[in-house]
């Protein structure tokens, strides 16, 4: 069975990039609507970078072995 997690995200491009490309940092934290803190790799999030870097809601969904299926961006802010 999959499970979702459904969180809002706003990061601007420029704290996006110094974290993901000077610092390297592999993951961001994230917290759903349940209150659950869930670590996904920051390259997931590179299809939704605009120029005011990342911001909206989003989906999460993981397998039953809690495996990356998919991320969807659903509303934009």
């Amino acid at each position: 069975m999959q499970r979702q997690f459904w969180f809002n995200l706003s990061i601007s491009y420029p704290e996006f990039e110094h974290h993901y490309y000077a610092e390297g940092v592999k993951q961001l934290l994230v917290r759903d609507d349940n209150g659950v803190t869930i670590a996904i790799p920051c390259g997931r999030f590179v299809p939704f970078i605009g120029a005011r870097g990342i911001t909206g809601r989003f989906c999460l969904t993981i397998d039953e072995q809690g495996r990356f299926v998919d991320l969807q961006q659903v509303n934009s802010g």
